[in-house]
């Protein structure tokens, strides 16, 4: 079994996630995986394996044998196993990462987006306003930041334009000036990135240096861009989001 896809993601397993891949192979959630019963007998001879330091020794007939104990070795068969326990960890570790609490402003948002085509508005610009809230939390304001920006005024603007024509759309201004706030933020990043890889003089960035002074520095390195770029870098410098805070009050005086 040593080189495959399994044993390759398995050995990144802490035993933390071996604990709650056990609670999720167990759970109603993964009841229709094919071959569920050989997936947790393989998973569990993996750790004991592990635990023993013994599993570059467990070869695919010796766990076909633990799996399939009365069964001639068929390698398709454990093969079929290997690959729904592979694909059970995958599933499982992108539920992790996805319900984690550093991802909890994308969760806010696609429950947006999710309660808004439910026709569910209260509720949608309520949690709108929770991703809102974790936004101003944020003092890092990075590239990720921009982005999540740009991410939550779209989502703004589609809960105000829900029930109105697009032609009297008078929001997508704002939107694009966030969608610039994170063009110009991912630049700088990917500027960052080249100067090291040309070996000229990288743009330092100091422990406590503001990330806005930082990216002024673009608008020196891109002629032509100069004049764009400060009025996006005006608005970043004001660090508010108050366009799409009357945005949510409206809604709310609207639907509520």
């Amino acid at each position: 079994m040593e080189g495959s896809d399994l044993l390759e993601l398995f050995k990144t397993l802490t035993d933390k996630e071996l604990k709650g891949l056990q609670v999720y192979l167990g759970s109603t959630y993964t009841a229709k995986i094919r071959y569920r019963s050989e997936v947790i007998i393989l998973l569990t001879k993996l750790q004991n394996y592990n635990k023993q330091g013994k599993l570059a020794d467990l070869s695919k007939e010796l766990a076909f044998k633990k799996v399939f104990p009365s069964k001639p070795f068929v390698g398709a068969h454990l093969e079929r196993v290997m690959f729904e326990l592979t694909q059970a960890i995958r599933q499982f570790l992108l539920i992790e990462s996805y319900m984690s609490e550093e991802n909890a402003l994308q969760q806010q948002l696609d429950l947006t987006d999710i309660l808004r085509n439910r026709g569910l508005l209260p509720k949608a610009t309520q949690t709108l306003e929770q991703a809102f809230k974790l936004l101003e939390q944020d003092t890092m304001q990075g590239t990720n930041y921009f982005g999540k920006v740009y991410e939550a005024a779209l989502m703004a603007r589609n809960l105000a334009t829900y029930n109105i024509n697009w032609k009297t759309d008078l929001h997508i201004a704002a939107t694009l000036e966030h969608l610039d706030e994170y063009y110009y933020a991912s630049k700088f990043d990917l500027i960052n990135h080249y100067l090291v890889l040309t070996k000229t003089s990288r743009l330092d960035r100091e422990k406590n240096a503001n990330f806005v002074n930082l990216l002024t520095q673009i608008s020196q390195l891109q002629k032509g861009e100069s004049e764009r770029a400060q009025r996006v870098l005006e608005r970043i410098e004001q660090k508010t989001l108050i366009i799409e805070k009357e945005w949510l009050l409206e809604i709310t005086k609207r639907y509520i």
